[in-house]
C-alpha cells in the first residue's frame, strides 16, 4: 500500500505552487531512518507541520501524534520505539523511548544515530554487520550468537540500511535509475532479487509482521509504503509505477539518460523550455535519484529544463572516482553538459554545498554556463579557510581543492543564497568571494544553517531566484 498524499498544515511557502502543500516523509537528511515500525504502527518522521514531526501512517493518510517533536533526527523500532531528537538549538542529542503507554527521555549522543550492528526485530540471535568501505561499497560480515559466521561475508552495492526480516538479510542494491531488493541468507547466497521501479526507496523498517519504506520517485512526493512482505511492498510500488494519476497531475515529464556516460535526469517542463538548469548535488558524495522535489518542480513552471547529473564524486558505486584534486572530474562533466545543452537555450548552473564549487569549477575551465545560482556552497576554496567544521576539516586534509579563477567567475551573472547561521561555509566567506561579481544578487536568510528548508527561508529564496532568471534571461539572450 501506498501511503496517499496528505495535505499539509497552512505554511508561509504555501504560494509557491501545489508541490509544496504535499506533506513529505524523511528526516534533515532525506529518507534517512525516517520510518520505524513499533507495536503493529507505522510511524515516520513528515514535515506536515513544518520542521520534523512524527506521524502514524496509514491507509488514510499521515497522522501527527502527541509526540510531535519537530527537531527530530532519525528513528528505531524495536522493543520500544526510539526518536532522536536535538536538545532545543544546540549540538546535544536526546532519546526519547515509547513503550506503548509513556515517553521517557534521557540523554544520548551522534554516535548512536548510526549503529552499524543491525539486529533482527524477529530472532535475537541473527545479526549483520555493515562496514562502509567508500560511498555506494559496503561490505556485509552476518553473525548468529555474537560469532561471525565463518567466511560468509560479501560486497554490494548499498544504498540505505540493511535489516533482518524473518531469516533473511534484506537490503537495497542500486541500479540506478532504479533499485534492487536483496534478499540473502545467513551464508551469503542470494535467495530473492526483486528490481523496483525508477525511483528511491529508503528507510525500510519493519517489526518481523510489517515492512514498510519511504518511497519517491519523479512524480511522488515522499510517502510511506506499506506491505506484509518485501514481495509485497515490491508489486505494490510496481502497480503505482502504472497508475498515471500521478503523472498527469506533474509540471514535467521525467526520463533518465545518459550524457556523455554520465547519468543525468531530466526534467522536461510541459511549455517550451527557456533553457536549462544543471543542478549538482552537495556531499560531495551524495546520489540523485528519480524524485519529485519541491525546487525542481517550482523551476519547470518558470519554464526550465532541469537536468539533474549523478557526476563523477557521486555514491553511485559504478561512477565513484576521486582525482587527486576534488572537483577537477566534476568540473569537465559539467563543462560536458553545459555543451550538451547549449544550443537548447540557456545553460544555468544551480549548485548546493559542494555543488557550488564544481559550477564555479566549471566556468574556470570556460564551460558555456550563462548564469551561476549558489545556494549553501562556496565558490572558492578560500572560502573554506575559516572553517572550523569538523566535515569540512576532514575533506581540506584528505584532498586538494584547486582554486577557481576570478576573473572568470566575474563575467557569469550569479545569485547567492545563503543562511547566516552556516557553519561549514560562513556567510561572510562567501560575500567575500562573491563582491567583485559584475551581476550579483545576494540573499542572505538570517535563521537558515547549512541547509535552506524553513518555509519562510523558501517563500523568501525561491522567488528571488525566479527573478533573478528572469531577469538574466534577458540579459543572456543579447
Amino acid at each position: 500500500m501506498i501511503v496517499p498524499p496528505t495535505p499539509r498544515h497552512p505554511h508561509e511557502g504555501r504560494d509557491l505552487g501545489p508541490e509544496f502543500n504535499i506533506a513529505r516523509i524523511g528526516g534533515p537528511g532525506g529518507v534517512w531512518r525516517s520510518v520505524a515500525v513499533f507495536d503493529g504502527t507505522v510511524y515516520a518522521l513528515s514535515d506536515i507541520a513544518g520542521g520534523h514531526s512524527l506521524v502514524t501512517l496509514s491507509e488514510t493518510g499521515q497522522a501527527l501524534t502527541d509526540f510531535a517533536q519537530r527537531s527530530a533526527l532519525v528513528l528505531d523500532g524495536g522493543g520500544t520505539l526510539d526518536v532522536y531528537h536535538k536538545r532545543g538549538d544546540t549540538v546535544e542529542v536526546d532519546r526519547s523511548s515509547f513503550d506503548g503507554t509513556t515517553w521517557r527521555t534521557q540523554a544520548s549522543s551522534y554516535d548512536q544515530l548510526s549503529p552499524t550492528t543491525i539486529r533482527s526485530d524477529s530472532s535475537d540471535h541473527l545479526a549483520v554487520y555493515a562496514k562502509r568501505l567508500y560511498p555506494g561499497l559496503s561490505e556485509f560480515i552476518p553473525a548468529a550468537d555474537g560469532k561471525i559466521l565463518g567466511e560468509h561475508r560479501w560486497r554490494d552495492r548499498l544504498t540505505g540500511r540493511p535489516l533482518i526480516y524473518g531469516d533473511r538479510i534484506w537490503y537495497l542494491r542500486e541500479r540506478w535509475p532504479n533499485q534492487e531488493l536483496i534478499a540473502r541468507d545467513e551464508q551469503g547466497d542470494v535467495i530473492t532479487a526483486l528490481t523496483l521501479p525508477p525511483g528511491h526507496l529508503g528507510s525500510i523498517a519493519s517489526d518481523g509482521t510489517t515492512v514498510a519504506g519511504v518511497w519517491n520517485d519523479a512524480y511522488t512526493a515522499a510517502t510511506g509504503v506499506i506491505a506484509t512482505s518485501f514481495e509485497a511492498l515490491a508489486e505494490s510500488l510496481s502497480r503505482h509505477a502504472n497508475d498515471p494519476v500521478y503523472q498527469e497531475s506533474a509540471c514535467y515529464a521525467y526520463s533518465a539518460k545518459t550524457v556523455d556516460t554520465i547519468p543525468v535526469g531530466i526534467y522536461e517542463p510541459d511549455t517550451p523550455a527557456v533553457g536549462t538548469i544543471v543542478m549538482l548535488h552537495g556531499g560531495p558524495h551524495s546520489t540523485s535519484w528519480p524524485a519529485n522535489q519541491p525546487l525542481v518542480s517550482y523551476l519547470a513552471r518558470q519554464g526550465w529544463r532541469v537536468a539533474v547529473p549523478n557526476i563523477c564524486s557521486s555514491s553511485l558505486a559504478e561512477r565513484y572516482h576521486l582525482c587527486e584534486e576534488l572537483g577537477s572530474d566534476d568540473a569537465r562533466e559539467v563543462a560536458t553538459l553545459a555543451r550538451h545543452f547549449q544550443a537548447r537555450g540557456p545553460v544555468v548552473v544551480l549548485g548546493i554545498s559542494y555543488g557550488v564549487y564544481v559550477g564555479a569549477r566549471a566556468v574556470s575551465l570556460d564551460a558555456p554556463i550563462d548564469g551561476l545560482i549558489a545556494m549553501s556552497g562556496f565558490m572558492t576554496a578560500s572560502s573554506l579557510d575559516s572553517s572550523s567544521h569538523p566535515m569540512v576539516v576532514a575533506l581540506r586534509t584528505k584532498h586538494r581543492l584547486p582554486e577557481t579563477d576570478a576573473a572568470k567567475l566575474r563575467r557569469v551573472p550569479t545569485i547567492v543564497v545563503h543562511g547566516r547561521r552556516d557553519v561549514r561555509v560562513p556567510v561572510a566567506s562567501q560575500r567575500k568571494a562573491a563582491e567583485d561579481i559584475a551581476a550579483l544578487d545576494f540573499v542572505e536568510l538570517a535563521e537558515e544553517g547549512h541547509e535552506i528548508k524553513s518555509d519562510r527561508a523558501v517563500a523568501t529564496a525561491y522567488p528571488r531566484i525566479a527573478s533573478w532568471l528572469s531577469a538574466t534571461q534577458v540579459s543572456m539572450a543579447r
